[in-house]
């Protein structure tokens, strides 16, 4: 509902200066053992911690944390866009609604009764009145969860090491594993202390932070008669670590049901003779757990505990109000609701016109990263066998025959390929299944015992042996020859079996209806990294309608999306060749304006509060009119009392606080009690009523500027020497591009340009025989093998692609542009070189602009140029002409050419003055004008010509 905003600001501020984890992320990613999802989960989290100071989403909307601050001036009403720019969390509303269509009724009635809305009330509804941090981050299986939450203990711990009283950074951490995943998930969440803590930092520190990190799994399930916090092993673990205040690096585990139980109050003493040793330990453990303190809470699974949400936020929230809970982080790879949450967005002065928002979402998921993404990424890519055969049997030996035909021989180094069948309940299993499978197997020459494995939670007919819960805790070794697992009630999630490579559901209630998607996509995770893997899923009809209706509703995907993944033709890989091409950095002054003020006249309050009082400007005479009998007006002042509204001595309080926009708090209000009753006892009658004879606006505007210092503003104009590099980062994001004519140059001039830098030759076509050349000519591929001077991206590489391919996904006029500049001859003649800059995304020339109004200069935005054209002398930019490419209809808009009057009128005058010569002019060009090779040859003849 909210992720794609949240992620888009903290993509900005990870791209800004004031990101200083830069080299924490750039470490993160040249070390190439995280995924992209884990990456990004990453940023996000940082992101959060620093730049939102670990604040609740209900305080960072109602805030405007992640405002886009669009131009209202012409979308809104004056008056509706002077409100909205006083209140951040309206206006944080009223931007979502401009970006989703489906809130359009919401647009509506925003912009028809924006007064009658209580804007932060709509924000605690979304987020359940949670007042604390607590995110959600979605990623698909097999993304690697179990990692990425590893990779948040660590940083929180490397943070809190070096900033012990920042309370942004917890120091201790409990991980709770939803009820009734113990079994699947636990073993799992052990993995994290393997975590190889030199993926997220560099020796010493990942050496250091390994060892100053502890764990404990609370995973005691009987305790002794008449428990106590000596005898009950869970409390033990915990106590052994006293004095609590002195506690760091502690990860606790345990189940979420252990904690979730209710409280046994005093009253209900008479029953605890009824409750069992286990309840009564589960509340020692929450109660013993509270005492933590600065702990981090990660909830894996978290869409387990919508049902007990309830409960389970009771239990977080009694932990938050001790000021022992730091945040609650939760992870789950279906972060949505069974039913969509209704939201009613509703009036202050009356219960009319209600508006109602439905999502199925889980409002407070900050990261999503989509099951497709990771098909063919991170994750095997499946496909989908369905059957119309009402037989389950049937179904089972089609879908065996499909995996043994496809994976019979296939080995993920030692390790062979399995396939799982659930079968919905252990009679079915035992009854119908195994008898039919082992049948199956040894008709292939197969033994049974070896390759066939039962697991089930027993019952009172059948159970198994203990050595068939070894042999599911070793299937992923090479020490399995297991390849036919028969489920019931297990591996429908949470289950690491990366070496499972096909499912099949062949009747209604294998799985849970509900989880059909989950369990389908049990075979997906990869084994190899980098290998391109495949898996069957194999279904009937009503588990294929099932897994269809479940990625459309949780995935906005098709089977088809899902069988293809992402599509990687859209996606286009870019290489950086700033090493190549040793570009120097732009030199250039910046403008940096600062308003300083100062305090001319301290205040003495109680002396205002006083003049007040004896002021006669409070009082307006009120004069009536009357006509006597004979015609003679009389005119009479009413100057005692005229009855006005009711207000009590608080609220009048409160409304004062108000208007001074929360500059003066209540509190402070409230330090000067007796003379500010005794103004409101002076215009006041009967106690809490107005006397209208007083002007009460003026009244209130004189206490609060009794509160107010007199100041002045100065303005301090500096010009800072600044440099920029025209690309600041190595490893460049891909780009997903639908239409590869944005993309310049092709494919194959890429790759020729690339292979060409690392030193290889072209092929001496005169060695080639005359059927290899016509072969050769016949392929696309013939380009690699002409030589530069034949393609212009050839022979201009060294002038121009800092980076390879440029993707001109805003406007296909600037590639037109790029063309011309290379084909000019005084381009070529003289020196020159030519880079893209318009990919803010990824573009570190940007200029700061300003704009003056009245008094003041104020700071409108960055200016990210299209084009550099520049000139080395010594290895050092000597020039730089910047040029704008602007498509019809793009021109006229006001913010840009406020940054374009900028850059052209300021940025450039001060720039060249420094310099004592021009070293940088703007040219600016319209894909409707005539002359534009006229244009640029014009500027480059006079701008690059010598200067004396």
């Amino acid at each position: 509902m909210f992720y794609k905003i949240i992620l888009k600001k903290a993509n900005e501020w990870h791209q800004s200066s004031e990101c200083k984890i830069k080299n924490i992320i750039k470490y993160i990613i040249n070390k190439r053992n995280l995924r992209d999802a884990q990456i990004e989960a990453i940023k996000l989290y940082l992101f959060f911690k620093i730049y939102c100071k670990n604040k609740s989403l209900v305080e960072l909307f109602c805030k405007g944390y992640f405002l886009e601050n669009i131009d209202l001036d012409d979308l809104v009403s004056k008056n509706l866009g002077d409100f909205l720019k006083k209140n951040s969390a309206a206006r944080q509303l009223y931007e979502l609604t401009l970006t989703d269509k489906n809130y359009d009724s919401l647009k509506k009635r925003i912009e028809e009764n924006y007064k009658e809305i209580d804007f932060e009330e709509v924000f605690n509804s979304f987020f359940n009145n949670i007042s604390y941090a607590n995110y959600i981050y979605s990623l698909p299986m097999g993304a690697g969860k179990t990692y990425l939450m590893s990779a948040f203990i660590y940083l929180d711990l490397y943070f809190a090491l070096n900033e012990p009283t920042n309370k942004s950074f917890a120091h201790n951490f409990i991980i709770l594993v939803p009820s009734g995943l113990k079994s699947s998930i636990m073993p799992s969440l052990k993995k994290i202390k393997d975590f190889d803590v030199s993926w997220i930092f560099p020796e010493p520190i990942a050496s250091t932070l390994k060892s100053k990190l502890k764990f404990e799994i609370l995973d005691a399930i009987k305790t002794e008669n008449k428990s106590n916090k000596i005898k009950n092993p869970n409390v033990a673990k915990i106590a052994a670590y006293q004095p609590y205040e002195d506690m760091l690096g502690v990860v606790f585990l345990t189940n979420a049901e252990k904690v979730i139980l209710n409280k046994i109050e005093k009253n209900d003493m008479p029953k605890l003779i009824q409750l069992d040793n286990e309840t009564k330990a589960a509340n020692e453990l929450r109660e013993t757990i509270g005492k933590i303190p600065n702990k981090a809470i990660f909830i894996d699974e978290v869409h387990h505990t919508a049902s007990e949400d309830i409960k389970l936020n009771k239990v977080i929230k009694e932990w938050y109000n001790k000021g022992n809970i730091n945040e609650v982080v939760g992870f789950s790879g279906t972060p949505y609701y069974e039913k969509a949450e209704i939201f009613e967005i509703k009036s202050k002065f009356t219960k009319e016109n209600i508006i109602t928002i439905k999502s199925t979402d889980m409002t407070n998921t900050v990261y999503h990263y989509p099951l497709t993404n990771g098909i063919n990424n991170f994750l095997k890519k499946p496909k989908i066998y369905s059957s119309s055969d009402n037989n389950p049997l049937n179904i089972v030996k089609e879908g065996l025959i499909k995996f043994f035909e496809k994976y019979e021989n296939t080995y993920y180094k030692d390790i062979v390929s399995k396939v799982a069948i659930y079968c919905g309940n252990i009679e079915n299993l035992e009854e119908n299944i195994y008898p039919f499978v082992s049948e199956f197997v040894a008709k292939k020459g197969l033994n049974p015992n070896e390759v066939i494995l039962k697991y089930h939670g027993g019952n009172k007919k059948y159970s198994l042996p203990k050595e068939n819960e070894l042999e599911f805790l070793s299937l992923n070794t090479s020490l399995s020859k297991k390849r036919i697992i028969l489920l019931v009630g297990i591996g429908k999630e949470g289950w690491d079996c990366s070496s499972l490579t096909g499912v099949i559901l062949s009747q209604k209630g294998d799985c849970p209806t509900k989880m059909v998607l989950q369990t389908s996509c049990r075979c997906l995770r990869q084994v190899i990294r980098g290998e391109k893997e495949t898996a069957i899923i194999y279904l009937n009809k009503e588990n294929e309608k099932l897994l269809s209706s479940q990625l459309n509703k949780t995935q906005n995907a098709t089977l088809q999306d899902f069988q293809n993944g992402t599509k990687t033709e859209d996606i286009i890989n870019r290489y950086s060749r700033m090493e190549y091409l040793n570009i120097p950095n732009i030199e250039y002054y910046k403008l940096n304006i600062k308003y300083t003020e100062e305090i001319e006249e301290k205040i003495d309050i109680v002396k205002n509060l006083q003049n007040l009082l004896l002021s006669k400007q409070i009082k307006e005479d009120v004069i009536i009119k009357e006509i006597n009998l004979k015609g003679e007006v009389i005119e009479r002042n009413i100057n005692s009392i005229i009855y006005g509204e009711k207000v009590t001595y608080t609220s009048w309080l409160l409304n004062i606080s108000k208007e001074s926009f929360g500059f003066i708090t209540l509190k402070k209000l409230r330090e000067y009690d007796k003379d500010l009753k005794e103004i409101y006892e002076k215009i006041t009658v009967n106690e809490n009523i107005l006397n209208n004879i007083y002007n009460h606006s003026l009244i209130n505007k004189l206490i609060r500027e009794a509160f107010y210092n007199k100041r002045s503003l100065k303005i301090l104009r500096e010009e800072i020497p600044e440099n920029a590099s025209i690309l600041s980062i190595t490893e460049l994001p891909t780009i997903k591009c639908e239409d590869k004519k944005l993309q310049y140059p092709s494919d194959i001039v890429t790759e020729k340009i690339l292979d060409k830098d690392k030193g290889n030759k072209d092929i001496n076509l005169d060695e080639l025989s005359k059927e290899e050349l016509l072969k050769l000519l016949k392929t696309p591929e013939y380009l690699n093998y002409l030589s530069d001077e034949d393609v212009k991206e050839l022979r201009t590489k060294d002038k121009t692609f800092h980076y390879i391919p440029y993707v001109f996904t805003q406007s296909s006029f600037e590639k037109e542009i790029l063309e011309k500049i290379l084909s000019m001859g005084n381009f070529i003649s003289d020196n020159l070189e030519v880079y893209y800059n318009g990919d803010r995304n990824i573009a570190s020339f940007r200029i700061e602009c300003y704009k003056k109004e009245k008094e003041r200069i104020k700071k409108i935005g960055l200016y990210t140029p299209d084009f550099l054209i520049i000139k080395r002398e010594k290895n050092m930019i000597n020039k730089v002409l910047i040029v704008e490419t602007k498509g019809k209809g793009f021109s006229a808009q006001q913010e840009f050419l406020d940054k374009r009057s900028y850059v052209e009128n300021e940025f450039i005058k001060f720039n060249n003055g420094k310099y004592g010569y021009s070293k940088f002019d703007y040219l600016y060009i319209e894909d409707t004008d005539n002359d534009i090779i006229e244009k640029l040859n014009e500027k480059i003849k006079n701008f690059f010509k010598e200067e004396k």
